[in-house]
């Protein structure tokens, strides 16, 4: 993986990327043989509720209604609230008749088979846990923008080529950078908002099922399941139902809400997690078809858990309230939107790589060029695609431009000039020859300080031995994550230094050297007595001091792009 890789993330890619005719022919060969069943995980029968309750009341016989009249004559209650509760009574009966060892009403007493029955619940449920997680829960916009390019590949190919930074940049080559972004973000608006209805529709059905399958799948099956009482074995375990009512009503509306994720869904939901694991090697069809057969088992056990475990009757024999229904639980409304803010951050990732690549080539013909194509130094000490070991250095390709600059250009052709100024120049203001002997001192060290730096992060030197300490240290993380970053810190405040001195160094000693080229006395910095004697016969002389004003002139223009290369990567940071 490829440094631009991890900058823009593993999920990214994913997305980004247009599926291949191998996983399209892969996906079709799944839908013809796998046998994930869509039928429904509740049978419609116990969707209705209870309704016609007066209508019923009033078929009953007169002999009947009295009795029920006497009763709330004696209890204070309405004659129908009694009707409604012999009902429940009913219901009770029918429980302990149809489900044994599932729930005893008289006691109110979940038994031994619903434990049973929700111990299989649990294991099937917790399968689709990590899959879930990995994706709905913590990466949800990266996986429904690889949901939809599995489902809706032409939608997907469209937002991909039409926020392609290079391919934008050809179609409008004299746009700039923040243009070219502002199209690319203008079409996401506009495919994103004319999804059609019924695709919506699909794909917030997928969301709404997404999340409540996570839902059940990190249910407290361990909180009811220890609730349960002991005595004697297995199959004498009871749990009060009113104790854990409230965790019953929950589990209800979620077992009422939910639907039989569809093929297209479970197939995305485990390439994805397999893909940002492993990529693609691993043997997806067979891999994918033990997924979907283990989904399938899964979801049989849910369905049979409905037909098996009377819960929703429980739950009106435990509340007492025969009209007790469950609620259904919402979900997945934010798809759209989350959807679309995935792939505007997904883009602004795609054009930051873009201008950073463009300007990093830029930066590389620049430094050819200023080197004439001679290899720059390097700090070898410090973290690169050689040294995985090394410390990460913020500054490095700085340090490593000044390197390069002090042997290849300022010992060879600007020290040439400056030295007789030094020496022998008789400058007409006190400071300007103050400001240019100290300049002198911090440009012609910098070998010197830059190489101790080097090796101050070494693995011998100061720098070096804490960050072996911190790497053996078995400390827990956050402890060694705070050593790390004040170690960091310290280094990049060293590297920072010698940058920002070597820049202000040159700057003073351009600065000088212009003074002397404009043979002013009254500008801040004036020229030098002697210049004649100095410059001799000839022009040689000038022209050596302005070659030298140019060389420095572009030193510091490419460490103003290297800084503001560093400064754009900081602030990606913060964002990301």
């Amino acid at each position: 993986m490829t440094m631009a890789q991890d900058k823009y993330g593993v999920f990214d890619h994913l997305v980004s990327g247009l599926p291949g005719e191998e996983k399209k022919r892969l996906l079709e060969k799944i839908k013809k043989t796998a046998l994930v069943s869509g039928e429904p995980l509740v049978d419609e029968k116990q969707r209705i509720v209870p309704k016609g309750v007066d209508e019923r009341y009033a078929k009953l016989s007169l002999f009947t209604k009295f009795l029920y009249w006497i009763i709330g004559l004696f209890t204070g209650r309405q004659t129908i609230d009694i009707y409604i509760n012999s009902l429940v009574v009913s219901e009770g009966r029918s429980i302990n008749e149809k489900y044994p060892g599932m729930f005893d009403y008289e006691e109110n007493l979940l038994k031994s088979g619903f434990k049973h029955e929700i111990q299989n619940l649990k294991e099937a449920a917790r399968f689709f846990y990590a899959v879930l997680d990995s994706s709905v829960q913590h990466d949800r916009g990266a996986f429904f923008g690889y949901l939809v390019s599995l489902q809706a590949p032409d939608l997907h190919k469209s937002l991909v080529e039409g926020t392609d930074p290079e391919r934008i940049s050809i179609i409008q080559p004299d746009d700039s950078d923040v243009k070219l972004r502002t199209c690319a973000l203008e079409f996401i608006e506009q495919r994103i908002n004319g999804i059609e209805d019924s695709a919506r529709r699909v794909l917030y059905e997928n969301s709404r099922t997404l999340i409540i399958t996570k839902a059940l799948a990190s249910f407290l099956y361990d909180r009811l399941i220890m609730s349960f009482t002991q005595k004697g074995g297995e199959e004498t375990a009871y749990c009060p139902a009113n104790i854990v009512f409230a965790q019953l009503c929950e589990l209800t509306n979620i077992l009422f809400s939910l639907k039989v994720p569809s093929l297209d869904v479970l197939s995305a939901l485990f390439l994805f997690s397999m893909e940002k694991i492993h990529g693609e090697s691993y043997n997806q069809d067979e891999e994918l078809q033990k997924f979907l057969n283990h989904a399938e088992k899964s979801i049989l056990v849910i369905r049979n858990f409905n037909r098996n475990v009377p819960l929703l009757s429980i739950i009106r024999c435990t509340s007492r309230n025969f009209l007790w229904e469950p609620l259904e639980i919402s979900g997945g409304e934010d798809w759209f939107n989350t959807y679309k803010n995935y792939w505007i951050s997904l883009t602004n990732k795609r054009f930051y790589e873009w201008i950073r690549e463009k300007h990093n080539a830029e930066l590389t013909m620049s430094l050819e060029h200023y080197f004439k194509g001679m290899l720059m130094e390097e700090i070898d000490n410090a973290w690169s695609e050689k040294n995985d070991t090394g410390i990460p250095v913020n500054d490095v390709l700085a340090l490593s431009f000044i390197l390069s600059f002090h042997k290849l250009i300022f010992m060879n052709e600007i020290n040439i000039i400056m030295r007789p100024i030094l020496l022998d120049g008789e400058f007409y203001k006190k400071e300007n020859r103050i400001e240019f002997i100290e300049a002198y001192n911090i440009v012609i060290k910098l070998d010197d300080t830059i190489k101790n730096f080097n090796s101050a992060i070494g693995r011998g030197g100061e720098f070096g031995q804490i960050w072996q300490q911190i790497e053996g240290d078995m400390q827990s993380v956050p402890v060694r994550r705070r050593k790390t970053q004040s170690l960091l810190d310290q280094v990049n405040q060293a590297s920072f230094k010698i940058v920002s001195d070597a820049q202000n160094a040159l700057i003073s000693t351009k600065n000088v050297l212009c003074g002397i080229l404009e043979h002013g006395d009254n500008a801040k910095y004036d020229t030098i007595s002697n210049y004649a004697q100095l410059a001799g016969k000839g022009n040689g002389f000038s022209e050596s001091i302005k070659k030298s004003v140019h060389l420095i002139k572009e030193a510091l223009e490419i460490l103003n792009r290297i800084n503001e290369l560093n400064s754009e990567e900081a602030q990606n940071n913060m964002l990301s």
